[in-house]
């Protein structure tokens, strides 16, 4: 629902972006595909949970398992760990340069970099990239 906002977020995004620039020689950054998308994506965001609601509507509509569920999944995965820390930097300075740096770096070697430096920072091993295991 909300991937369509963001320029990154999904690979057929920038299929079309490069179809784009090879058809017209035009480019578009993500500031400008966040902008074009934002009206579309606000009324999703608004229109399909209540859609959901209504297609789909809850047995329970109140209670407190929930919550006391969550909260006792929070205390027992404990604070961040350095490979979590780690990986939260990559995860920032990854959006850094997909909003700002359009101009000095494309978009697919960002997401290659933080690839190679989850590699080097041992967030994850070669093994994790060519088994294709789930997240």
């Amino acid at each position: 629902m909300t991937s369509a906002i963001f320029l990154t977020a999904m690979a057929p995004n920038l299929l079309l972006i490069g179809l784009m620039k090879s058809a017209s020689h035009a480019t578009l950054s993500w500031g400008d595909w966040f902008l074009g998308m934002l009206p579309l994506s606000i009324l999703l965001v608004l229109l399909v949970p209540w859609l959901a609601y209504v297609l789909y509507p809850p047995v329970l509509k109140s209670g407190d398992q929930v919550p006391r569920w969550a909260e006792t999944e929070l205390q027992a995965m404990g604070p961040l760990c350095s490979r979590e820390k780690r990986m939260l930097g990559l995860m920032v300075g990854a959006l850094v340069l997909w909003i700002f740096g359009g101009d000095y770096i494309d978009a697919a070697m960002v997401g290659y970099s933080v690839v190679a430096l989850m590699l080097l920072l041992r967030i994850i091993c070669w093994d994790d990239i060519v088994s294709n295991k789930a997240a």
